[in-house]
């Protein structure tokens, strides 16, 4: 019973040991396949890497310049639904929307109209970024956007999208809610300039939002309100003339008279309960405390960041073409050994 016990352990290790020398056979003769097609990998992986150098682009040298700044929540709220309306937002994060204005071309719109001085140079920085690319400059009719053609404006959307809007990124932290704006273009003045001039325009225009406009529009409406309730003063004492003229006579001309005055003066009522309403309104959100901005941290020096050089490019390009090829070759293998058993 024992040797039986023995001979029927000694028999189920044998497939496994079978299993292995199989799998240590495959590994061999998939070795001895590479061996043999050395040359053919050794020829892939140098025209892959040779194509690589030769289509890859000369490194490019970039400045990033940055601002970590944030923004006092109570101003985000009480200019929330105002600034969503002026752009059209639909995020739900009040964070999210500042992002969306850094980008959108309210800000940079006016950035790229403005003149700059750059190598002791003074040009527009729609020109400049243009020549960071090699191409030619522009001209426009006006430094201000809304006085600029339709024609003129694609062309600044053009430049907004294919040069600014990649290399133009803003991080939020969730738990210091600090906003990183970070730009990186190929001339290390333009970067610390551009940087400036984005987070400036920025900051103008959200407290415009916030404040100004909302200013503008109250002495709009107090002006208003001031020529409805003279009006109505006029209507009243004009009421009370009409009424001591028909008094003991009452025509069917006086009844009239008296009845277009009364719905006037019913309208104007109306109409001037609606403007004080609106400037209560405005007096409560100018009563609130405005948009406080505070620069946590700043580049006064550009980060220099060089890409990879066209060698070094080569080299990873060929690497991968000799994985790939030595792949294709086991597969084949694979496939040659099942049809051949």
């Amino acid at each position: 019973m024992g040797n039986n016990k023995n001979i029927e352990s000694e028999f189920s290790k044998l497939p496994e040991e079978v299993s292995l020398k199989e799998i240590i056979l495959k590994i061999i003769g998939f070795g001895k396949e590479i061996w043999n097609k050395k040359f053919l990998i050794l020829l892939i992986s140098a025209i892959v890497g040779g194509v690589a150098f030769f289509r890859s682009d000369e490194p490019v040298t970039e400045y990033e310049s940055h601002i970590n700044f944030i923004v006092n929540q109570q101003a985000l709220t009480s200019t929330s639904e105002k600034i969503n309306a002026i752009l059209g937002l639909n995020s739900d994060m009040q964070f999210g929307k500042i992002i969306e204005i850094l980008k959108s071309s309210k800000v940079i719109h006016p950035v790229l109209t403005r003149e700059i001085n750059v190598a002791e140079k003074s040009e527009i920085v729609a020109n400049l970024l243009l020549k960071d690319v090699g191409r030619k400059p522009i001209e426009l009719s006006s430094s201000d956007p809304e006085k600029l053609s339709r024609k003129e404006l694609i062309t600044l959307s053009n430049i907004h999208k294919n040069f600014l809007y990649k290399n133009l990124t803003i991080e939020h932290n969730p738990v210091s809610t600090a906003l990183l704006l970070k730009i990186k273009t190929q001339n290390q003045e333009l970067s610390t300039e551009l940087i400036d001039l984005i987070y400036n325009e920025f900051t103008g225009f959200y407290a415009y939002q916030t404040i100004g406009k909302p200013m503008e529009n109250f002495k709009k409406l107090k002006k208003r309100r001031d020529s409805l309730e003279w009006k109505m003063k006029a209507l009243e004492k004009e009421q009370a003339r009409a009424q001591d003229k028909s008094m003991g006579i009452t025509s069917r001309k006086s009844l009239l008279y008296m009845n277009d005055i009364v719905r006037d003066l019913q309208s104007t009522s109306a109409l001037y309960a609606e403007v004080n309403k609106g400037m209560q309104d405005l007096e409560f959100t100018l009563s609130s405390k405005g948009p406080e901005f505070q620069i946590l941290d700043r580049s006064y020096i550009p980060i220099r960041i060089t890409e990879d050089s066209k060698i070094k490019k080569a080299i990873i390009a060929a690497i991968i073409g000799m994985i790939l090829t030595i792949i294709i070759v086991v597969l084949a293998k694979i496939v040659k050994d099942a049809l051949n058993s």
